[in-house]
């Protein structure tokens, strides 16, 4: 939010109207290095709940002048739809212990393999004993009944995950904590089992065993949009599955050599400033502040 009045020139905003908490650990940062970044500039924060504002709150400096919160609100026209409805939404994903998978479900209703697979990959899962694994859908899917693509025009009903999984000694089901969103599940897992989210490049970090499942029939090959799916194998079958969890480890040089290039590509990782003020530099130069 910037102004082109001259008492408002040095005015601007972050905005976070995202229902779920997911997203306020990438921009909240930013706010208290802009602050020191630009001490001129007026920050402001604008929020649609007031779990979000003292989300943001814990990431600010106390040090710092504390910057101006915003409310907005849906109109009772919006409420009455969600209310109706009940709140839409996404999905995401898997990982494991001993020899971890970690599935990532995108919410999207075509682009999701939940939508084909469902429960197939978690019965897989069930009834072997080689593999532990962690379930952690999106942190949205369990909030919504319907998942729509705008895109794709294309209306999904939310399905449930039976509870009998969960009671499983090598299986465990996270449908939304702070776990499935800090990288707690990336960093643990041994093997990715995935789809088109860009997950997988929290978890190449450390270069290891993906597998990829093409579930809407997608032609990958020369798509610069699934350029991720040459970190590993790719399945349109989940009955190959478990052959392919077996060929899968060790990593081939190959798929080390693609994953790298790809996070050195993705990721600034200059140990001299934080990502934080890396950010706020940025926006400080685009905006001309002094």
């Amino acid at each position: 939010m910037t102004s082109n009045s001259s008492s408002d020139s040095r005015r601007i905003g972050f905005l976070l109207n995202h229902d779920e908490l997911h997203q306020v650990a990438h921009i909240a940062p930013i706010i208290s290095a802009l602050q020191r970044q630009a001490p001129g500039t007026r920050v402001e924060v604008i929020t649609s709940s007031d779990r979000q504002a003292e989300a943001v709150r814990q990431f600010l400096d106390p040090a710092l002048p504390a910057p101006v919160f915003r409310s907005i609100r849906p109109n009772r026209w919006s409420r009455l739809a969600e209310n109706m409805l009940g709140r839409m939404v996404p999905l995401n994903r898997m990982s494991s212990l001993k020899r971890s998978t970690d599935l990532y479900r995108h919410f999207d209703p075509l682009l999701s393999p939940w939508f084909r697979f469902r429960e197939s990959i978690l019965d897989y899962f069930a009834s072997q004993n080689d593999y532990n694994l962690i379930f952690a859908p999106h942190v949205m899917l369990f909030q919504r009944k319907i998942l729509a693509s705008v895109e794709h025009r294309l209306v999904r009903f939310r399905q449930r995950i039976d509870s009998r999984y969960d009671r499983l000694g090598h299986m465990h089901v996270d449908t939304g904590s702070a776990r499935s969103v800090d990288m707690t599940y990336t960093r643990v897992a041994d093997i990715y089992l995935g789809d088109v989210s860009s997950q997988i490049y929290e978890f190449i970090q450390n270069p290891r065993p993906a597998i990829f499942l093409n579930s809407h029939g997608a032609e990958w090959r020369g798509n610069a949009n699934y350029e991720h799916w040459t970190f590993g194998p790719m399945l349109d079958d989940i009955a190959e599955l478990g052959a392919t969890l077996e060929a899968v480890s060790p990593l081939s040089d190959s798929c080390r050599k693609a994953q790298a290039r790809a996070f050195a590509y993705s990721f600034d990782m200059d140990t001299r400033k934080s990502p934080s003020q890396r950010a706020a530099a940025a926006i400080a130069e685009f905006m001309d502040l002094p």
